[in-house]
């Protein structure tokens, strides 16, 4: 739809050369709306999609153990990483 939108605008204005026409600027208005309308909604949804994104994300921690050598001592070790 904004495609769309955003077409017949460019149309609009591109034959808006050859003459007066207000079916033309009527046209231009309505893509307008259109174009803005779902703007705003996008807008507006914008915090339930993040909400809706972030719950299908894994929520636990994650703990990976691996082994360990010191680079300085040279002494084996174990290292842990958290993440969440």
């Amino acid at each position: 739809m904004r495609g769309a939108a955003a077409g017949i605008m460019a149309a609009t204005v591109s034959s808006s050369d050859e003459g007066p026409d207000k079916g033309l600027a009527a046209l231009f208005v309505g893509a307008s709306l259109v174009g803005v309308t779902f703007f705003v909604a996008d807008i507006a949804g914008a915090a339930h999609s993040a909400r809706v994104h972030n719950q299908k994300l894994p929520g636990r921690a994650r703990m990976c153990v691996s082994p360990l050598v010191s680079p300085v001592s040279g002494a084996p070790g174990i290292g842990l990483r958290v993440t969440y």
